[in-house]
């Protein structure tokens, strides 16, 4: 949220937060994130839209995964490919020093730097920011607001409850039932 609240004066800076709004939204891996093309997006009236990841880790068979864009990556994005006068082909490119876009995606591994970088501006450094911590943060922040680990697993299209479970342990355990019960005992006090 911090990041977002940045101002994004050069292409590359609403490049960058495009990729992180989309990223947290649509609870992407970087390989699915490099790989959305214009063709993937769809956009709703009401401001939200989503992407389709048409290949993943655990879509060996290309079925297809649709994922949420909220308004917010929705915005971001458009003014990305606007800016970027991007309408056909890959979303996330490069851009050169002189402003230029380039025609190839970026690769999976350059997410986590532009992560990295992102976090920078924040002054977040020592968090340990990755390519694969939107979708992580996407995780917690779920399970905060109280959504059990299935619909976790499906708005980040995990085949499996494994991962997400995984990756939530420790939030979960702190709502846990024996949690609950203790602080309503210690609010009975």
């Amino acid at each position: 949220e911090e990041v977002l609240a940045l101002e994004a004066g050069t292409l590359r800076e609403k490049r960058d937060r495009a990729m992180l709004a989309v990223a947290y939204s649509a609870m992407l891996r970087r390989s699915e994130l490099v790989a959305l093309e214009v063709r993937d997006l769809a956009f709703d009236m009401d401001g939200s839209g989503t992407a389709t990841v048409k290949y993943s880790k655990t879509d060996q068979d290309a079925e297809g995964h649709v994922r949420y864009l909220a308004p917010f990556a929705v915005v971001a994005l458009n003014t990305w490919l606007k800016e970027a006068k991007i309408d056909a082909g890959c979303l996330f490119r490069r851009v050169l020093h002189n402003e230029t876009v380039g025609g190839k995606p970026l690769t999976d591994h350059e997410v986590a730097r532009i992560f990295k970088r992102l976090a920078q501006r924040v002054d977040a450094r020592g968090l340990g920011v990755a390519g694969h911590s939107t979708r992580i943060g996407a995780a917690h922040d779920l399970v905060e607001a109280g959504f059990d680990v299935a619909a976790n697993a499906n708005a980040g299209g995990w085949k499996s409850l494994m991962m997400p479970n995984y990756y939530t342990r420790e939030l979960r355990a702190k709502q846990s039932a024996m949690a609950q019960l203790i602080r309503r005992r210690e609010n009975e006090k």
